[in-house]
């Protein structure tokens, strides 16, 4: 399963910022394990996080400003 929160607002004709949030939880994955060229069904994978960004134009130059928090298992 999965939740996604994804927000974006134009502040300017210059200036706009993203926001998400987001949770993935996926349980009895298929994994391919490379070096035995062999798939197993794995355990509960989660991965949790958030993520924001500022994005600038100025003068034909992009300005860009990210932060990202993540949390997985």
């Amino acid at each position: 399963s999965s939740d996604l929160l994804d927000l974006g607002y134009k502040f300017s004709p210059k200036l706009s910022g993203l926001f998400n949030v987001f949770r993935i939880d996926i349980e009895h994955p298929i994994k391919y394990e490379g070096d035995l060229n062999v798939y197993t069904n794995s355990g509960h994978i989660q991965s949790r996080g958030l993520e924001a960004e500022l994005l600038a134009r100025f003068n034909g130059w992009v300005t860009q400003s990210s932060l990202e928090v993540l949390s997985g298992q």
